[in-house]
């Protein structure tokens, strides 16, 4: 009913994304709407590989579906892509936050059932959607990137596969019943989850939110982390993988490595986008940068933010390395 309805109102209203549905849900007394794309060309008849993308900290589903490029891959390989909700904060409901253990703000103070959600909303999959259960992946940027990681650490029954952007694992602990597969994306000159390590890592995170006013606990919004190539040899040490990397190929100012011979077959592949700072290389601007370039709180982000990547794809980057684990 709910998607017959949602074609209806396709038709006279004509929206941009005639091949989508939100769809809602309460989880714990909290209001947890999430989106679902289908492809061109959806059969009902097929199961279909499904992409979870996480939204960053302080963004939603509909700002992170806009700016990725997910969807236009996604279309390609014949994937369903989904975009679930983090945790809204207390005055600005539109700034949602996900509890990867020791980031990030709202959804950490609240002690937020994030795992728990997203279960769930792989649980009501099948009763819309015609899925392909042992192909569930997820991908995530900064905030969204520590949740995948959490996730592949709670949830490595139901995923597949896990593509983190610019976000490094922060989980408070992981005992995976799998190992699966890794694919992280991140920026050298990354000023918010900092490439070489830190003791306060998540400053852009905490000044964002603070500008905005919805700054409700300092202490969740920095927290000490390692440098990426450290974070990514602790999972290789984690899933019982080769000691050593070796390089991988990549293309333009892309430099991937790859420990091998993980357990259950895993492999995990790092790959650093030199000088290039907190976005999602080959996204587009924020929205507050496309509607006014000049304004201080665009200006502020840029500064935060650093560098875009120019001539990387994260998206395809993504879809190909899930496409590959079968």
């Amino acid at each position: 009913m709910r998607r017959l309805l949602f074609l209806l109102l396709a038709l006279i209203s004509g929206p941009a994304y005639a091949d989508e549905a939100t769809h809602s849900m309460m989880h714990n007394g909290v209001d947890r709407p999430y989106i679902v794309y289908t492809p061109p060309g959806y059969n009902t008849d097929l199961s279909h590989p499904v992409i979870i993308a996480l939204h960053g900290g302080g963004g939603n589903p509909e700002q992170f579906r806009d700016s990725n490029g997910l969807q236009e891959q996604a279309a390609k390989a014949g994937m369903l892509l989904v975009y679930p909700s983090g945790v809204p904060g207390d005055r600005m409901k539109q700034l949602r936050t996900w509890n990867a253990g020791k980031c990030c703000a709202g959804a950490v103070v609240k002690n937020s059932d994030d795992v728990g959600y997203i279960r769930q909303v792989i649980d009501n999959l099948p009763y819309d959607y015609n899925i392909d259960k042992a192909r569930i992946y997820v991908t995530g940027h900064s905030n969204g990137a520590q949740m995948a990681y959490r996730l592949s650490c709670e949830l490595s029954d139901r995923i597949a596969a896990i593509a983190p952007v610019a976000g490094q694992a922060v989980t408070l602990s992981c005992n995976p019943a799998r190992a699966i597969p890794v694919l992280h994306i991140h920026g050298t000159a990354d000023k918010c989850a900092t490439y070489d390590g830190a003791e306060k890592c998540g400053g852009c995170f905490a000044e964002i939110l603070g500008q905005r006013g919805d700054n409700p606990a300092a202490g969740a919004l920095s927290w000490p982390c390692d440098s990426v190539p450290k974070s990514m040899a602790t999972r290789a040490a984690l899933y019982q993988c080769a000691a050593e990397s070796t390089p991988t190929p990549a293309e333009g100012p892309v430099t991937c490595e790859t420990w091998q011979g993980c357990r259950d077959n895993a492999h995990v592949t790092l790959c650093s986008v030199a000088e290039a700072g907190h976005s999602w290389p080959g996204g587009s601007e924020p929205g507050m940068c496309q509607r006014n370039p000049d304004g201080q709180r665009c200006q502020k982000w840029q500064e935060r933010s650093g560098a875009r990547a120019e001539g990387v794809d994260a998206a395809k980057m993504i879809v190909d390395f899930f496409q590959s684990v079968k």
